[in-house]
């Protein structure tokens, strides 16, 4: 009969109780035992004590659709930019399938600021000053966005 050391017994009841203690007091995603917060589609923690609310990415590609259709109607009121990639109409951050920094090409903007700029709930800083062309109002609902921290649309012709 071999007999096991006391330092392999010590580390096996300490995993025994390790892994008694997690079943008994789950954490969530964001480290709350016994919460509620969870990974959504593109990959964040959401849900819970996070308040942040969860990624809808119907096609699968790890973005979230509501942050892709803003920067489609961005796209859509660029000068000569129809068949532009939408990962090349500025400079991008992602964090968890959203968009939470986006410098836009500031001299190919022209119109109004698309409505769809009240969904991009994750961002933080958002640049699409210079153009000169963009038109009519702000968004009223872009007050709504709580994570930004920077906001630069000086430069352009808002009412």
């Amino acid at each position: 009969m071999k007999l096991i050391s006391n330092s392999t017994y010590l580390t096996f009841i300490s995993f025994l109780i390790f892994s008694f203690g997690c079943l008994r007091n789950p954490e969530d995603c964001e480290g709350t035992k016994d919460g509620s917060a969870y990974i959504d589609e593109c990959g964040g923690c959401v849900g819970g004590i996070t308040n942040v609310e969860a990624c809808v990415d119907k096609d699968d590609d790890g973005f979230d659709d509501r942050d892709m259709a803003f920067l489609q109607d961005l796209r859509a009121i660029m000068l000569n930019a129809i068949n532009m990639d939408l990962f090349n109409i500025g400079e991008e951050v992602w964090r968890g399938g959203r968009l939470i920094y986006f410098e836009g090409i500031l001299d190919a903007l022209s119109g109004e600021i698309p409505e769809s700029i009240s969904d991009l709930t994750h961002i933080e800083h958002l640049n699409i000053s210079g153009s000169s062309q963009l038109t009519g109002e702000i968004p009223s609902d872009i007050g709504n966005l709580k994570n930004l921290n920077l906001l630069a649309l000086d430069g352009n012709q808002h009412t």
